[in-house]
């Protein structure tokens, strides 16, 4: 799904837009994205979740419109992994001074 690619950023796709007869299922997927799930990283939307969140809001999902919501998913969840492998930069390099007997007494004494 090339507009979800390029609203989170993958490499080499253009900046895009939902077309306006799915513009719906974007809003859907970030009321779902809002109440998502979070535990060691960043949980996909499971099928239940999905479901009541239909049955509970009154959205009355297809099962394309609700496969187009994975879809959305997935590029959100690989865009989610792939930035959190990047570590930063440290502000300052670290210590290269071996640690000895007197440094340990004296940083945690």
């Amino acid at each position: 799904m090339a507009f979800a690619r390029s609203r989170f950023g993958a490499k080499g796709a253009p900046e895009t837009s939902p077309p306006a007869f799915l513009a719906h299922v974007w809003v859907w997927w970030l009321e779902l994205h809002r109440r998502r799930t979070r535990g060691f990283g960043v949980c996909p939307l499971s099928f239940p979740e999905i479901a009541h969140w239909s049955v509970l809001s009154g959205a009355c999902a297809t099962p394309f419109e609700v496969g187009l919501i994975v879809q959305i998913d997935n590029a959100f969840i690989e865009w989610a992994d792939g930035d959190q492998t990047t570590a930063p930069e440290p502000s300052s390099p670290l210590p290269t001074r071996p640690m000895t007997e007197d440094l340990f007494d004296a940083m945690f004494a």
